[in-house]
């Protein structure tokens, strides 16, 4: 996670801060809890929110990718594989998570 916090702190200092989501299995920088309870308050009461911290954190920053967030910085390929499936973007590029087309 070190490399993450690297390539967002560079991305940040390039003009990208507010542009980077997260996904590791912490998610407790400030920008990941911000995601994630603005996420809370939007689903409060639906049936979006599971109960379970790690499904709804990772579920916080899929929408928060899909839905403005342009590029993805994740640990695992298969996490990436996942959440690239559920954005439903026809082109998108692994390294950086941007999406295209």
């Amino acid at each position: 996670m070190r490399t993450q916090r690297y390539l967002a702190e560079l991305l940040a200092a390039n003009g990208y801060g507010s542009d980077v989501a997260l996904l590791n299995g912490q998610n407790n920088d400030p920008n990941s809890k911000a995601i994630y309870q603005n996420w809370l308050a939007r689903h409060k009461g639906t049936d979006a929110v599971s109960g379970s911290k790690t499904a709804d954190m990772k579920a916080a920053i899929v929408e928060a990718f899909r839905d403005g967030k342009s590029i993805l910085i994740a640990t695992n390929p298969a996490q990436k594989a996942s959440i690239f499936n559920s954005a439903r973007y026809s082109s998108i590029s692994t390294f950086r998570g941007t999406r295209s087309g």
